[in-house]
């Protein structure tokens, strides 16, 4: 039986766990210890924080898997990249998961190779995070280098702000660095596309939508994305060279802006909020199952062709607190492909702030964006839940 390492056990990974137990492959799964329910499913558990680059490399080697692969995370790149380059497996390179999943570096690479992005600044203290907001064209965005999940990620419109920043993200890296850069006014949209030997096979443009607090933080998506985006693949092409992108799944995250594209970042895997499943809707596909035959070696030839109208949304808690009680009864619908929450009675949960703060999702699809806005509205309204 051939052997898989997935890195992470939350409702990310989750998909993609079931998706290798179908395919008949030995399943292992590494991550810290905690409520996540991929531990399930596993065939074997390692309880080692995926960002521990040796430790994974070393289950990886002692299992000797056939494959390792991650979904809706950058924080597991590198560990991922080590694997892959260490033990001769399919997957992002070492020094293409370090540019995807470090901002800095993906920014410079950026710069480096004529790829439109945000004008920024590198910073470490309070003196220079002054200097880049004099500098930057206002207002900016401060962000830590190692996150996801927009965490870490703090809109900043006036100066005095800039000492609780700092604080704050200092508590969620480890690093010393920071960037600054311009908030950049447009559309913004994404696009989720796999490139294999270099080629890209695909890249699908979607719609965003945005909840709007500190920072933008996506928490939704649709597809299609019904705007005119001729030079896309031109654009995405470049980028995935700059970033040495040449096995793997990939989150691009853009700005539309005066018709021209620019690069938010670019991850080295697929995206988070249900976009997966949403790629598998419009493809008429299993991305997850993709994702994994690819990381398993196999060669990718199938054409991707669909047009299936879908969205997803994901849903927030309103208030931090304990579920006391959930209703959950949704009126049926062949319109409704998904509709689960992450959490049951006794769980706690926190106001939504960022994407992992997510207690659960509904997928829809229809004929049209408008059916399927539809119906993700009127599934929210059948559900209730009660916060202490």
């Amino acid at each position: 039986m051939k052997k898989i390492l997935i890195l992470g056990a939350g409702v990310y990974q989750l998909p993609l766990i079931k998706a290798a137990k179908s395919m008949g492959l030995e399943v292992f799964v590494t991550s810290v210890k905690g409520n996540y329910p991929g531990f399930t499913l596993a065939d074997r558990i390692y309880f080692e924080d995926t960002t521990d680059e040796k430790e994974i490399f070393n289950i990886a080697r002692k299992e000797k898997v056939d494959g390792v692969c991650t979904s809706g995370t950058d924080v597991a790149m590198k560990s991922l990249g080590l694997v892959v380059d260490e033990l001769g497996l399919v997957g992002p390179s070492y020094q293409a998961a370090m540019a995807s999943s470090d901002k800095l570096v993906m920014k410079l690479l950026f710069q480096e190779n004529g790829i439109k992005s945000a004008d920024f600044r590198k910073i470490s203290n309070l003196h220079e995070s002054y200097e880049a907001f004099d500098a930057l064209q206002k207002p900016v965005i401060f962000k830590v280098l190692d996150s996801s999940g927009s965490r870490g990620t703090i809109k900043v419109e006036d100066k005095s702000e800039i000492p609780e920043v700092l604080e704050k993200l200092k508590q969620v890296t480890a690093k010393k660095e920071f960037i600054v850069e311009e908030f950049i006014e447009g559309i913004e949209f994404g696009a989720q596309a796999f490139v294999q030997n270099g080629e890209i096979l695909f890249v699908l443009p979607h719609g965003d939508m945005l909840h709007q607090g500190k920072t933008v933080v996506p928490v939704g998506h649709y597809m299609p994305f019904e705007m005119s985006l001729p030079d896309l693949r031109e654009q995405m092409e470049k980028a995935v060279r700059a970033l040495e992108m040449d096995h793997c799944a990939i989150n691009a995250d853009l700005i539309l802006r005066d018709g021209e594209i620019y690069f938010l970042e670019l991850a080295a895997r697929a995206g988070a909020t249900c976009l997966p499943e949403l790629v598998s809707i419009y493809y008429d596909i299993d991305y997850y199952e993709l994702i994994i035959r690819a990381a398993m070696g196999e060669r990718i030839s199938q054409q991707f062709c669909g047009n299936q109208v879908c969205g997803a949304e994901i849903l927030k808690a309103p208030k931090s607190g304990i579920i006391t009680q959930v209703d959950l009864k949704v009126e049926p619908s062949d319109k409704i492909v998904d509709c689960s929450l992450d959490y049951e009675p006794g769980d706690s949960v926190n106001k939504f702030e960022v994407g992992p703060d997510r207690i659960g999702q509904i997928i829809a699809k229809g004929d049209s964006l408008e059916e399927v806005f539809k119906t993700l509205e009127k599934v929210k309204k059948q559900i209730h839940l009660s916060i202490q």
